[in-house]
């Protein structure tokens, strides 16, 4: 039996929007958050790997789903970790997820986590409370908009 963690005091974190990526059909919404000991932002090389391996968790899973091409990534730069998030609309109404873990110094060997049942911590719950919104709003109301008024929003700022 393992000991009970004492909890931490809840500080804000920055989430930072990095644009919308493209690939082949697929449209994805970038974000990075980040711990208040590495508010440093994600360098170029970094979003580039954590871009490929967003798009390579869509592209081995998505098959035989009806989607979108549309989703959203997030790139937590946690104090324990490194913690790629990548979802993408199926259905009408649902979200599809992939979750990896690992070192931004490592991308390409970060592990995919997402068969043990690990969900995202409440600074993700943020991002993926405003991508919910937006997805009613602007796809599933009509006259919303659709699709691209979608991935037109982005959430940006301490959560």
């Amino acid at each position: 039996m393992s000991a009970a963690l004492a909890p931490a005091a809840y500080e804000a974190r920055l989430v930072r929007s990095h644009g919308v990526w493209t690939e082949g059909e697929w449209r994805v919404k970038a974000y990075t958050i980040a711990h208040a000991a590495r508010e440093e932002a994600a360098d170029p090389a970094t979003l580039d790997a954590v871009r490929r391996l967003a798009f390579a968790g869509i592209a081995a899973h998505a098959d035989g789903f009806e989607h979108h091409a549309a989703g959203f990534a997030i790139f937590h730069m946690g104090a324990d970790g490194d913690y790629l998030l990548t979802f993408w609309w199926h259905g009408e109404n649902m979200l599809a997820a992939r979750i990896h873990i690992g070192s931004r110094e490592k991308m390409a060997e970060m592990e995919d986590r997402t068969a043990t049942g690990l969900m995202p911590c409440v600074w993700e719950l943020e991002v993926i409370g405003f991508e919910r919104d937006a997805w009613v709003e602007c796809v599933l109301t009509p006259g919303g908009g659709g699709v691209d008024a979608y991935l037109s929003r982005a959430l940006e700022g301490m959560v």
